[in-house]
């Protein structure tokens, strides 16, 4: 059996280093450095594995500043240095010139393939269609196309004169055949399209292709931007890596010898995030590139004064440039009106957070306010009745309000269209009633009375001054072309319309006539390099609701999504606020709530000891059951597992809980104190339980907003290793069906101040070793005849003062080693001779290489003193723990769920591990694993620590407690799912 691996990206859209250019900030999510990283480390089991990369890599972050006249680019230089063996063209490539397209294939090194793409009157396609990679024997066909679609958003452009592009469909079973001529062992379609077909045309999508093509074994896509690890088409898997080298996907084929050659015998995909690390090799090898655009994008070229151009979000998740008119964008409509003598300016941004700042204005901060970089404005001419029925179909992005819902929603089609479909029109007022439906909302239509420089003029009463817009009214309405195109398309708002165009800055100024450039002019020439931010505040148009934003459970609506405890509707493409929050919602969080603080005190008041565990195990089972969830109970333990599944298919997580609890007696004063005399739970697994239940119910609510699913394991027996807490869990597969990627698992943490995150990656606790010395000697009369008996008093006194050398001498200064004896029982009476002593003691390490020399020189030492004496010993280890080592790239997952949070809570790193021991370590030995630490301390007063009679971590941190294990299984499951 011989195995290929194949690594993929698409749309790495100019990302060559983790820094965005267009919004002047770090840009850890992904880059071509992360890239070559992860490259590097599967190369080196992998040496012979193919790199791929479907298109659209060469336009975006600015990387069309290196695009003409220049030596090289940084996307094309970079794929060289990684080595990259084929890349077809994305639909941005023809965002360039022919000669610029021509420089790329130049400068590319590998194979550079689009064979849906024609010179005007030629019959072959103008780059190849398919080439073979050969490796270890095997011959790789690969197919290479990209989206028709290009040829549409290019029309009537330089970038596409002189070629045409075909459907995909009406090559590919040439490429097919030629392939088969050439006896390729399987074929992979690098195709720059998504999985799904575009704006209703058959043939743009690969699931289509491989509906009509089932000889294809694999087919890589791209272009849409929505990361899919694996689907299939009848037997074709489909594929396509995240946008901006946020991830990489992994092909791995295996092929069997025949007589008849290579046989695909299996194959399989997956997805690695490409954020952990970068390549500092190619970091400097790009250096050039990154020092030239740095400096371009930070030339100064005007000042704000006045209020700054920027709007804060009201509510987390949303834009605020879906609720109404913004200041930036007041300052680009004016900007583009100005420049094309347009009387509205219809713009979708991109950038929902865009925003200016006072001070200085530089290259970057005009780059950032609008995302499209080859943007441009033509100006047609409409009436007022067609300017009515294009600000319908805008309205329409959003739902139709109903009587109960709080927060303003978005039709889900609309807002899961790859570029936003909500526009402004700036220049205009208008009001949209979103209690109507579609079709009937836009009211109060008027046009903006403009000074010379295009601000608006005012009313003595302060309001904006404006014009009636009639349905006979003729208006110079400005846009980007390729969207014109869309709206009088067949199935456009404007379907059929052929409206004259009246001014085309492509036209007039080819590659400087962007919206970027009529920004620049307009700050640089018109303003004179003073923009006085207060010309830019004006409300133009807004969103007409239920009037429920003036009730208490809006305002806790809003409360709660800010505070991450109430999340907006998601669809299982991450496609945000497709449905309202509705009063429901809210009063569904509060018993969730009161119900995680039932669920504590009734734990808390009813604990019990390790592997006795059978109420607390029943509770348990009741309230998941509860939640709709099947459970299933261990054979040989109380154990449980449930899991929630999740929306698609994606990555396992696995969330544990322990819940027995410790031979105490309770001194917490507590209401809900325990009722069983002597069992207390002194170690917080009352409140890791109640916090994975609340987590659960959670989970269970946002089950349609995460990929994959998530694994419950509440686990008994921790306090006691011996009886195989964990071990007995694991053995009986509660990491397998579903198989378990990773697990997360928390401690109380009274060190720590209430809602503080403690991580630390590598070890965190100590192994734990519980040390058993049986010290033999010899009974006799302590009185007549000690002579005659061997003291195992004596020699156990010996034992315990020299094993402190183990400490003093074995273990370096910096070294965390305990040694401790904490128990001696032997002896029959005062009179006797002692026969036998046991010392019981703990050893605890964070070393394996000390931790076995010390056991060594544990069991020398006693030996060698008991024989010395006379007597003899013996020394057994049990209950050990193992440590809990930590997964670094687990904890970078929790460290940003809970930087994430706005302040809710505080990720603190751990510098030093703990000398606990906890069993969790056996799931960390399985599978990449994080367990965080929850502080408790609440206040100076706060003394108690763990398995203390007194500790009681307050009910207050429960919610807490959900909030962050809901945010970290959220983000594991939709960033690395």
């Amino acid at each position: 059996m011989k195995r290929i691996q194949i690594i993929a990206t698409s749309d790495i859209h100019g990302m060559f280093f983790p820094y965005s250019l267009t919004t002047g900030k770090d840009f850890r999510e992904g880059s071509m450095t992360f890239v070559s990283y992860l490259l590097k480390k599967h190369r080196e089991e992998n040496p012979d594995l193919i790199y791929l990369d479907c298109g659209d890599n060469a336009e975006g972050n600015l990387a069309e500043l290196f695009v003409s006249g220049t030596r090289s680019l940084p996307t094309i230089d970079a794929l060289n240095y990684m080595k990259c063996d084929v890349m077809t063209l994305g639909n941005h490539e023809f965002n360039f010139l022919p000669e610029d397209r021509d420089r790329m294939r130049k400068k590319f090194k590998g194979t550079m393939l689009c064979g849906n793409l024609f010179a005007d009157g030629e019959d072959n396609s103008y780059l190849p269609g398919s080439t073979i990679i050969k490796r270890d024997g095997i011959k790789i066909g690969i197919i290479g196309m990209t989206t028709p679609m290009a040829g549409v958003f290019e029309a009537g452009k330089p970038t596409i004169k002189g070629f045409h592009l075909v459907n995909p469909l009406e090559v590919i079973r040439q490429e097919i055949d030629s392939l088969r001529k050439k006896k390729a062992d399987c074929i992979i379609g690098l195709i720059h399209e998504g999985v799904n077909e575009e704006n209703g045309i058959y043939g743009t999508g690969i699931r289509d292709i491989a509906a009509e093509f089932p000889e294809f074994d694999l087919i890589i896509g791209g272009h849409d931007h929505n990361p899919i690890e694996c689907e299939r088409e009848g037997d074709v898997l489909l594929c396509q890596p995240s946008a901006y080298a946020r991830n990489i996907a992994i092909a791995d084929l295996c092929f069997e010898e025949t007589e008849k050659g290579y046989v695909l015998e299996s194959k399989s995909l997956t997805q690695e995030v490409c954020y952990e690390e970068e390549d500092t090799e190619l970091r400097e090898h790009l250096s050039r590139y990154e020092k030239k655009a740095r400096k371009f994008i930070e030339y100064p070229i005007g000042k704000l004064t006045g209020e700054s151009l920027e709007t804060a979000a009201k509510i987390k998740g949303i834009s605020p440039f879906y609720t109404g008119s913004v200041p930036v964008a007041n300052l680009v409509g004016e900007a583009c009106m100005y420049c094309s003598g347009a009387d509205c300016v219809a713009l979708n941004f991109g950038n929902e957070y865009a925003s200016l700042k006072n001070g200085d204005i530089r290259l970057k901060d005009v780059v950032g306010v609008y995302a499209y970089m080859t943007g441009t404005i033509s100006v047609y001419e409409l009436t007022g009745a067609q300017l009515k029925t294009f600000l319908e179909w805008t309205a329409a992005f959003y739902n139709t309000m109903q009587d109960n819902d709080l927060i303003p929603s978005f039709d889900e089609a609309r807002a899961g269209y790859k570029y936003p479909t909500l526009f402004h029109v700036l220049g205009l007022c208008y009001d949209i009633d979103i209690t109507r439906k579609p079709g009937s909302r836009v009211t109060n239509i008027r046009l903006i009375n403009k000074n010379e420089y295009r601000n608006p003029e005012y009313n003595t009463d302060g309001t904006l001054s404006s014009s009636p817009v009639s349905d006979d009214s003729v208006i110079h309405f400005g846009t980007n072309p390729y969207y014109m195109r869309q709206w009088i398309a067949e199935g456009g708002c404007l379907e059929g319309l052929s409206p004259k165009v009246l001014y085309s800055s492509k036209e007039l100024y080819a590659d400087m006539g962007t919206v970027h450039m009529m920004v620049l002019y307009y700050i640089w020439t018109v303003m004179k390099k003073q923009l006085d931010g207060n010309l830019y505040q004006y409300k133009a148009w807004r969103i007409l609701t239920n009037g429920n934003e003036n009730t208490e459970k809006y305002r806790k609506a809003v409360e709660l999504i800010n505070a991450g405890k109430l999340r907006l509707y998601c669809n299982e493409n991450g496609n945000t606020n497709i449905k309202s929050i509705s009063a429901d919602d809210v009063d569904a969080i509060e018993r969730r709530r009161e119900s995680v603080v039932q669920w504590r005190h009734w734990l808390h008041a009813h604990p019990e000891l390790s592997t006795k565990e059978k109420e607390t195990s029943a509770f348990i089972k009741k309230t998941l059951e509860d939640m709709g969830l099947e459970v299933r109970q261990c054979e040989n333990s109380y154990g449980l597992t449930a899991v929630i599944e999740g929306t698609g298919e994606g990555k396992c997580l696995a969330l544990r809980a322990d819940f027995d609890a410790l031979p105490v007696t309770e001194k917490t004063g507590l209401e809900f104190s325990s009722v069983n005399e002597g069992v207390m739970h002194a170690c917080g697994h009352d409140m890791h339980t109640a916090i994975l239940l609340g987590t659960a119910a959670t989970l269970c609510f946002l089950r349609k907003e995460f990929k994959g699913r998530v694994k419950l394991i509440f686990q008994p027996a921790e306090e006691v290793s011996s009886i195989k807490g964990a071990a007995g869990m694991i053995e009986e597969g509660c990491l397998e069906n579903p198989r378990v990627d990773a697990i997360i698992g928390e401690h109380m943490w009274p060190e720590l101040e209430a809602g503080q995150i403690g991580i630390k990656k590598g070890v965190l606790t100590a192994a734990t070793d519980r040390i058993v010395i049986t010290v033999s000697g010899k009974a006799a009369h302590g009185g007549l005849c000690p002579q005659n008996g061997v003291d195992a008093v004596l020699i156990a006194s010996s034992i315990v003062v020299a094993l402190q050398s183990i400490a003093s001498r074995n273990a370096g200064p910096f070294d965390n080693f305990v040694l401790s004896i904490g128990q001696i029982s032997g002896g029959t009476a005062y009179n006797i001779v002692a026969d036998q002593v046991v010392l019981t003691g703990t050893m605890r390490t964070v070393n394996e290489n000390l931790r076995k020399t010390a056991k060594r020189r544990l069991e020398r030492i006693c030996h060698a003193i008991a024989t010395s004496m006379g007597g003899s010993c013996r020394v057994d280890y049990n209950g050990s723990y193992e440590m809990i080592i930590n997964d670094g790239n687990m904890c970078d997952t929790v460290i940003k769920a809970v930087e994430g949070m706005n302040g809710e809570a505080e990720a603190v790193r751990l510098k030093n591990p703990s000398m606990i021991g906890e069993d969790f370590s056996l799931y960390a030995q399985t599978v990449p694993a994080c367990m965080y630490c929850f502080g408790t301390r609440m206040g100076d007063s706060d003394t108690s620590t763990l398995h203390q009679n007194t500790f009681a971590p307050s009910d207050e941190l429960l919610e807490k407690g959900v909030d962050v294990m809901t945010e970290i299984a959220m983000k594991y499951l939709n960033e690395r799912g």
